[in-house]
C-alpha cells in the first residue's frame, strides 16, 4: 500500500472517531429534530476544516522517517484530547476551552478550582491513555486496510455541507430563524455567515416586521431568569436612561458636565465614583446594562433573540416605551437582543444629519415623549453619539480653547494628543448640555417625583494615559469606567465609592419597582444599595469581543474567552502595567467567574 491511502485510511479512521465526540455536542444542544438541519451539516464542515489542517501537518510529518508517524499519532491524540476536554467544559458550563481554562487545567491544583475530584482525575487519565490507544490502533489498521478511499467524492460532499452551513446560518440571521441562530456556538471555533444588509439589498430577505418567533423555554438553551419573576405591591415609576457613548468616568465635574453635576447635587443623587463598564465596547456596555449579566451570555441571548428580564417586567406591568438612538440599533444588534419585544415604532433610531444634529433631533424627540406620557407610566433610552470617535460639536459649545480641529486617528501619538482630548471634552460638555435639557423637562413637568434617572457612558475612551487611544483595546481604568449617577425618587442620595457595574443597575432598578426574586435569578450584579454585598464583593467582570478582565481593588487579570484565541493571561497592577503575578494566584476568582459565566446556562 502507498504512503498515500494509508494517511487517508489514517484520517478516515480518526475522521470517525471525531464525528462520534462531535455529535455529543449536538446531543447536548438539540431541543427540536428540526434543528439537525443545520447541525449536521456544520458537524462536517467544523470537522472539514479541523482535518484540512491537520491532515496537510500531519501528511507532511508522516514522510519524516523513523519518527513521523510517531508525531502524527501525538497531533491526532492530542486533538481528540482537546475535543473531549472541551465537550466536557461546555456540557458543564457551556463555553468551549480557552486559555482560562488551559491555564487553570495545567496549573498545580487548577482543576480543583473546577471542581474537579479525584474520580474525575482518573477518568481524565484514563480517557487519555483510551484516546492513545485509539489512535494508535488507527494506524495500525491503516497499514492494514485494503480499502481505497474515494477522497474526491469526500471532499466534495464535506464542500456542499460547508455552503450549505454557511447558506443556512446566513439566511437565519437575515430571517430571524431561531432554531438555527441558537446553536451558533454549539461548536468550538464555529463562525457563522451573517450578511443581512445583502441579502436584503440584493434579495429582499429580511424578517418581516412584528414578526420575530420567540424560542420556547423547553427549547431554549438559555436559564433566563432561572425562577419566574415575582412581583409584589410594584412601584410602578417611570425609568430613564440617559446614555453617552465613549463617556469616561473623569468627565463628571462642574466644568465638563455641569449640567448634570447640578442635577445631581440639587436632587440629592447617587454619585457612584467606581463604577465599571460591563464592556470596553458599545456591544457589551449596553448589554450589561439592559441584562445584567456577564458579556459572554451576548452571541446565545442574540441566537435565541433572549428579551431582558427588565424590559419583560416593564411591559407586564403596561408601561410606554420610547427608545432614542442617535445611530442605528441593527448593529450592534439590539433590535434583537435588549429591544427584540419593544414595539419597532416606539424605536426612532434613524435621525437625519451629522452626529450634531441626530443627538439633537433625538433629544427633541425624547422630550416630545416625556410630554406626552405624564401622567402614564413608561420607560424612556436616549443613547447619544457624537462623543463616539470625531467627538464632534457645535461650534457655539467650544468651552475649552486649543481644541484640534478634526481627529486624524492615524496620526495619533502622546505628544500630539492634548488638542484632540480638549476636542473630546468640549463634545462631552455639548452632550451634557443636551441632557440638561432633558432633565429639565422631567423637573418642569413634575416627573421628579416618580422617575428613576441614570446618566451613564456605555464605556470610556483612553487617550494614551495607559500607553493606548481608543475604546475596544484593553481593560484601563479610562476605557471602562464611566459615571454614574441614579436619581431615586424620594431617597436621599449619596457618593458610593465601592466597585459597581453596569450589571448592578437591573438588580437595582427592580428591586425599587417591587421585584421580590434574589438577584441570582436574574442578575449576575448586586443592588447597589446593598452595602454588605457591595463591600464583600471581590471583583468586577468586563468583557469585549474574545477576551475579558477580572478587575479587583488592586489588579487586572486580562485573559482570553474564544478558543481561537489563546495568548497567555496577563496581570496588571492600578496603573494598569503589566506585571509578574502568577494566574495561578487568582483561582478562586476564576473558579467565581467561570460559575457566573455559565449560571444562566441550561445544562
Amino acid at each position: 500500500m502507498s504512503k498515500k491511502n494509508q494517511f487517508l485510511n489514517f484520517l478516515a479512521i480518526n475522521f470517525v472517531f471525531s464525528l462520534l465526540i462531535y455529535s455529543f455536542f449536538i446531543i447536548d444542544s438539540l431541543s427540536q429534530l428540526k434543528e439537525l438541519i443545520f447541525l449536521i451539516p456544520v458537524l462536517f464542515s467544523t470537522l472539514f476544516l479541523f482535518y484540512l489542517v491537520f491532515g496537510s501537518i500531519g501528511f507532511v510529518v508522516s514522510k519524516i522517517k523513523r519518527i513521523g508517524w510517531g508525531i502524527v499519532i501525538v497531533i491526532f491524540s492530542f486533538f481528540h484530547i482537546f475535543s473531549i476536554i472541551d465537550l466536557i467544559l461546555f456540557h458543564m458550563y457551556g463555553f468551549h476551552i480557552n486559555s482560562m481554562v488551559l491555564n487553570l487545567i495545567l496549573t498545580p491544583g487548577g482543576l480543583e478550582t473546577l471542581d474537579q475530584n479525584t474520580y474525575m482525575m482518573l477518568l481524565y487519565i484514563f480517557s487519555i491513555i483510551f484516546v492513545f490507544f485509539m489512535v494508535y490502533l488507527s494506524y495500525r489498521l491503516s497499514k492494514k486496510m485494503s480499502i481505497a478511499i474515494p477522497l474526491s467524492k469526500i471532499v466534495i460532499f464535506l464542500s456542499i455541507c460547508l455552503v450549505m452551513e454557511k447558506g443556512i446560518s446566513a439566511y437565519a440571521v437575515s430571517k430571524d430563524v431561531i432554531w438555527v441562530t441558537k446553536n451558533f456556538k454549539t461548536f468550538p471555533l464555529y463562525q457563522h455567515l451573517q450578511m443581512r444588509s445583502f441579502l436584503e439589498k440584493y434579495f429582499g430577505i429580511k424578517p418581516e416586521k412584528n414578526d420575530i418567533k420567540f424560542i420556547d423555554d423547553r427549547n431554549s438553551t438559555i436559564r433566563y431568569p432561572i425562577n419566574d419573576i415575582s412581583l409584589e405591591k410594584p412601584k410602578k415609576l417611570n425609568v430613564v436612561f440617559i446614555v453617552v457613548d465613549s463617556l469616561r468616568f473623569d468627565m463628571l465635574t462642574p466644568d465638563v458636565m455641569p449640567e448634570t453635576y447640578r442635577f445631581a447635587k440639587e436632587n440629592n443623587a447617587f454619585i457612584l465614583n467606581n463604577h465599571y463598564s460591563g464592556g470596553n465596547a458599545t456591544r457589551f456596555g449596553i448589554f450589561s446594562i439592559f441584562y445584567g449579566i456577564y458579556g459572554n451570555y451576548w452571541q446565545r441571548f442574540l441566537g435565541e433573540r433572549k428579551s431582558p428580564v427588565l424590559i419583560d417586567t416593564l411591559l407586564k406591568l403596561d408601561y410606554n416605551f420610547g427608545i432614542f438612538a442617535a445611530s442605528r440599533v441593527t448593529y450592534p444588534e439590539f433590535d434583537r437582543t435588549c429591544f427584540v419585544k419593544i414595539d419597532p415604532n416606539d424605536i426612532y433610531d434613524k435621525p437625519e444629519g451629522d452626529k450634531v444634529e441626530k443627538d439633537r433631533k433625538i433629544t427633541e424627540k425624547n422630550i416630545e415623549f416625556l410630554n406626552q406620557n405624564i401622567g402614564k407610566n413608561f420607560f424612556s433610552f436616549i443613547f447619544f453619539d457624537a462623543l463616539h470617535g470625531s467627538y464632534d460639536y457645535p461650534k457655539d459649545m467650544e468651552k475649552f480653547t486649543g481644541a484640534e480641529k478634526e481627529v486624524n486617528h492615524i496620526f495619533l501619538r502622546p505628544d500630539n494628543i492634548k488638542p484632540v482630548f480638549t476636542r473630546y471634552k468640549n463634545c462631552a460638555y455639548f452632550e451634557d448640555s443636551l441632557t440638561g435639557k432633558l432633565l429639565d423637562t422631567i423637573k418642569k413637568k413634575g416627573l421628579l417625583k416618580n422617575t428613576i434617572i441614570v446618566i451613564t457612558g456605555d464605556h470610556g475612551e483612553p487617550f494614551f494615559e495607559r500607553g493606548y487611544y481608543g475604546h475596544n483595546q484593553n481593560f484601563s481604568d479610562y476605557e471602562v469606567k464611566t459615571p454614574l449617577v441614579i436619581y431615586i425618587p424620594g431617597k436621599k442620595g449619596y457618593i458610593i465609592n465601592e466597585q459597581t457595574s453596569h450589571i448592578d443597575l437591573v438588580p437595582t432598578i427592580l428591586k425599587i419597582i417591587g421585584v421580590k426574586n434574589p438577584e441570582s435569578d436574574f442578575s449576575n450584579g448586586v443592588n447597589i444599595f446593598d452595602d454588605e454585598k457591595l463591600k464583600n464583593r471581590e471583583f468586577v467582570s468586563v468583557f469585549s469581543w474574545d477576551t475579558a478582565a477580572i478587575i479587583t481593588k488592586n489588579n487586572t487579570i486580562v485573559f482570553p474567552i474564544e478558543s481561537y484565541n489563546l495568548y497567555d493571561i496577563k496581570v496588571y497592577d492600578n496603573n494598569f502595567k503589566q506585571i509578574n503575578k502568577k494566574p495561578a494566584e487568582f483561582q478562586n476568582l476564576f473558579k467565581e467567574f467561570m460559575k457566573n459565566s455559565s449560571m444562566f446556562y441550561r445544562k
